[in-house]
């Protein structure tokens, strides 16, 4: 991400107008509100993010991919907000599968108890990219192979990818005492793999998902949060959180997906 981006002209207007205040000004409450999100925003999505809580409507200046953002950060801002205890009981969330983490589990290892509870903090998240990597694998055989045959992975696949799923499948040949990823080639692919299958072959994917940007966006993100995790490092709260509103979105647009 460029975190530098330069700012719409036309909302950095709408603030000017909005506010009455100096365009200095302007500019130091869009690095407030980058500072907000630990700078991990650039200093246009940080104008359009004001500009929409300042009730300016942004619509008219932004396209759908940067109106789609800004709807994710601020439903990701409302998950992370600390409630009050009376709102906390009646607060409903959606049921998420739940590993039980007992404490026999620790026992034997001498590390230091903030370790220990960022495993307890994890123990849901990695269940969560298991099942989308896989139902993601799972969409894309089924969309291409209704299209192309059993032959779609020769088609439609490419040559980058397959050297080096090739070159996995060969290194699994010579270690076969241990177990394999899968029958289909498809299950050696990494999770950008994934993304570039779908990009490759997008006349095939235009009708299952609102745009390019979109899927991308949050595809890109998670990939990201994949990575730290597939090393063992834990995730900060806010990317748990923006991880579940990710999956969530992408859930619901599989299982409106009629692959019939």
């Amino acid at each position: 991400m460029n975190l530098l981006t330069r700012i719409n002209k036309d909302v950095f207007n709408a603030l000017l107008k909005k506010t009455g205040k100096s365009k200095s000004r302007i500019y130091k409450i869009i690095q407030e509100k980058r500072k907000e999100h630990d700078y991990t925003i650039s200093n246009k999505t940080a104008a359009n993010l004001l500009a929409a809580q300042m009730k300016i409507d942004v619509s008219k200046y932004l396209k759908k991919e940067e109106i789609d953002e800004l709807i994710t950060l601020r439903k990701t801002q409302a998950a992370t907000t600390p409630l009050t205890k009376a709102k906390q009981t009646k607060r409903k969330t959606a049921p998420i599968v739940s590993i039980k983490f007992g404490e026999k589990l620790l026992q034997g290892f001498l590390i230091p108890k903030n370790l220990a509870n960022e495993a307890k903090r994890m123990a849901d998240v990695y269940p969560m990219l298991y099942l989308l990597e896989n139902a993601l694998r799972y969409f894309i055989t089924n969309v291409l192979k209704a299209n192309y045959g059993e032959k779609w992975w020769e088609q439609r696949v490419s040559s980058s990818i397959n050297r080096k799923v090739n070159t996995r499948l060969n290194r699994e040949g010579k270690n076969r005492w241990h177990s394999q990823r899968g029958s289909d080639r498809i299950s050696y692919t990494d999770f950008g793999d994934l993304h570039s299958i779908i990009t490759k072959n997008w006349d095939d994917f235009k009708e299952r998902f609102p745009n390019q940007g979109w899927i991308k966006a949050r595809l890109d993100e998670i990939e990201l949060s994949r990575n730290i995790i597939a090393h063992n490092n834990p995730l900060p709260s806010k990317e748990i959180q923006r991880l579940k509103l990710y999956f969530e979105d992408i859930r619901k647009q599989l299982s409106k997906t009629n692959l019939n």
